[in-house]
Formats: structure tokens, sequence, C-alpha cells
């Protein structure tokens, strides 16, 4: 054990412990009791990990000490690549919001919804505020099959 006067200090997580001006290894720092006896926690993660229903061999810990840290990869197990992807839902922008307000239980057309939301331009219109909603499936077109057309509208997804 230290004596009462000095003061220990964590420097890097795992790496290296501070007493005054000399440095202490890790291994010292293990010896004077100020960590569990030395490699049963090591030794658990494997054994713990090596039990998991899902265990596979490049699956085991790695352990990595380069001289100043101390790093532990565990790998996600239950992480499968050859699953279908669940489908992403995207984050819905201010302007998408502001466009489902607009169109409410409506269905209306783009010159109407810019009119009441004081918009002008419409090929921002389009990039902005419909074509993300669009893509979200936020909104969808009463016309699919042409989404030119100017009678098209729009109305919220149920």
């Amino acid at each position: 054990m230290l004596p009462a006067n000095d003061r220990i200090a964590a420097d890097t997580i795992g790496a290296t412990i501070l007493r005054r001006e000399s440095r202490l290894t890790l291994l010292d720092a293990l010896e004077m009791d100020l960590m569990e006896r030395r490699g049963t926690g090591l030794r658990l993660i494997r054994e713990r990990t090596e039990l998991a229903p899902n265990y596979k061999a490049e699956y085991e810990p790695q352990f990595i000490d380069d001289g100043h840290n101390f790093k532990v990869i565990l790998w996600n197990m239950s992480y499968d690549s050859d699953q279908a992807t669940l489908p992403v839902t995207l984050p819905v922008t201010l302007p998408v919001k502001a466009l489902l307000e607009a169109l409410g239980e409506k269905e209306l057309g783009a010159k109407e919804l810019m009119l009441l939301m004081g918009l002008s331009d419409i090929r921002y219109f389009r990039k902005s505020y419909v074509t993300p909603a669009l893509e979200s499936e936020l909104i969808e077109r009463t016309i699919p099959d042409k989404p030119s057309s100017r009678f098209q509208k729009y109305r919220r997804v149920r």
C-alpha cells in the first residue's frame, strides 16, 4: 500500500497511475491492491463471452496494451450482418413539419400549400418540403402515376 501522504490520480484509463513525480505501471498498481487481483477480470470476460449462446471464435475479446493505453474490444454477438436491414426512419425536418401542419387532413395542391405557407419559389418548395416528405412517406400524391399533373394534390399518409 502507498503511504498516506502519496497522491494517486489516473493519468489515462487503466494505463498509468501517477505518484508524486514518478510513474507506476499497471502491474505496480495491481500489486498495491489498487485493482482487483491480477488477471481475474480479463479471465472472467473471456469465460463469460464463451458461455454466450451465440458465441463464435471470431468474437473472442481482444486485449491491447501499447505501453501507454490498455484497450478491451468486445464484439456485439447479437449483430447479424446477414439479417435484412430494417427500414430507417428519417428525422422530420422543420420544413416537412410545416408542410404536414399546413396539409392537416386535407388534400391540397402545391400552389395552395405555398400560399398557406407564404412561399413563392416552386423549385425550393418541391426540393425542401415536398420531396423529403414524399421520401419519408409522410405524404402521398393523389395522382401517383402523373407526378407533374396540374391537378396533382398531396395528402398525409394514414
